[in-house]
């Protein structure tokens, strides 16, 4: 019987060695070996190891290690870049300003191999500081028809950046952006602000803020379109007159509470001095400082749609001369006496004025009187008192002759 077992041992080690061969061919046809690459995000350890000495970091390359793993395809296939943890450790912080990364996978260890294409991570080390920056609002879109933004605010308005003394020294501004889209009353969200540098480019992980939200308000009103009026105050040269007023806007869009808009129907600009003037003035109104310094308008504000500013010229030009003629039976004749006849000639007079007002003066739109109290009968001459119903003046006094006779 022994010797039955034993024959032809070779023989039969031979079949069991094929048959473990044929079974390592069918398992790798089946699950053969697989290799693919992963991008994994490397995460910082150990900063209050350089916050201790006063220092920060900025990292010079992308915060990622790219690996490749090998294994069974039934286990490679599984896994993804969120299956392994990347970590660099400051306290390992070499003379070349650089740490080490190790990537280790959260399952399957045992069953696949990683091969790192980045063994390190590079980082410029600086003195760390940090800055006080305003926190700027910004309203994205557009609010509902007839509504305007009235203002925004931040709390806290005011936040602390820290990070590299370079990278600091770089920051443009701390912002949050606000969807006001169609929206018609006063929107408040909580929102993460973002530190961009000088060139408008979202800042690195290194930079840091002491809050991680901030309540932005965003103040929507009504508006209202309402006119623009512009005088002026003083009188200009002897000799010169106001002939127009341009202003660049004629209209404006006002926005503030309902109760404050309702009785505003203009808003009136401060006069223009022309004290003296020989020559036409040009200049500009803030409509902002207009709001803003004036009580009666209260909480009204320019729409945020609106030009800011409103610029006039006020025309300045040499006056006119002419001559008109008035009859004497367009005189009104003062303190007449009884028994006594006043007679006259027609008298020509010479008027100064604009072009457009000389124009539109005749006798018709002229006052004019004389007082004759305690004359006798005989020749005089009176003066003319004389109004006009435009502005127009008297290039010089003027005396009518009156004959008094006896009726």
């Amino acid at each position: 019987m022994r010797k039955k077992l034993t024959n032809n041992s070779g023989l039969k080690l031979l079949s069991l060695i094929s048959a473990f061969v044929i079974w390592l061919v069918i398992l790798s046809i089946e699950d053969p070996i697989k290799t693919k690459s992963l991008v994994i995000d490397v995460e910082i350890k150990g900063e209050e190891e350089l916050e201790e000495r006063g220092q920060t970091y900025e990292i010079t390359s992308d915060q990622k290690v790219t690996i490749s793993i090998s294994g069974k395809t039934s286990v490679v296939d599984w896994l993804k870049s969120s299956d392994f943890v990347a970590t660099a450790d400051l306290t390992q912080l070499t003379i070349m300003d650089t740490i080490p990364i190790t990537v280790t996978a959260l399952r399957y260890a045992d069953q696949i191999t990683i091969i790192q294409q980045e063994h390190t991570l590079p980082l410029n080390i600086d003195v760390r500081a940090q800055e006080t920056v305003k926190v700027t609002v910004t309203p994205i879109g557009t609010a509902a028809d007839n509504f305007s933004v009235a203002g925004t605010s931040a709390s806290p308005n005011i936040v602390t950046v820290s990070g590299p003394k370079a990278a600091i020294e770089k920051i443009g501004k701390v912002e949050v952006t606000c969807d006001i889209n169609g929206q018609s009353e006063t929107v408040v969200q909580t929102l993460e602000p973002v530190v961009y540098d000088k060139n408008g480019d979202v800042m690195g992980n290194n930079i840091k803020l002491n809050v991680e939200t901030v309540e932005a308000t965003i103040t929507i009103y009504p508006i209202k379109e309402v006119g623009v009026r512009l005088e002026t105050s003083g009188i200009p040269a002897d000799g010169y007159s106001v002939t127009e007023i341009k202003k660049s806007q004629e209209r404006i869009t006002i926005t503030g509470p309902p109760e404050a808009l309702k009785d505003i129907e203009e808003i009136v600009l401060p006069d223009v001095d022309v004290t003296g003037a020989d020559a036409s003035k040009e200049g500009t109104v803030v409509l902002a400082d207009v709001l803003t310094n004036t009580s009666a308008y209260g909480d009204i504000l320019l729409a945020d749609t609106e030009d800011p500013e409103i610029a006039y010229t006020i025309n300045i030009t040499k006056d006119k001369t002419s001559s008109i003629e008035l009859p004497f039976s367009e005189i009104q004749i003062r303190n007449q006496s009884e028994g006594l006849n006043y007679i006259g000639e027609d008298i020509t007079l010479s008027i100064t004025g604009t072009e457009s007002e000389i124009k539109a003066t005749n006798s018709s739109n002229i006052t004019a009187s004389i007082d004759v109290n305690g004359l006798e009968e005989g020749s005089h001459e009176v003066p003319l008192v004389i109004s006009f119903s435009t502005a127009i003046g008297l290039v010089s006094d003027v005396k009518v002759k009156v004959n008094i006779e006896s009726k």
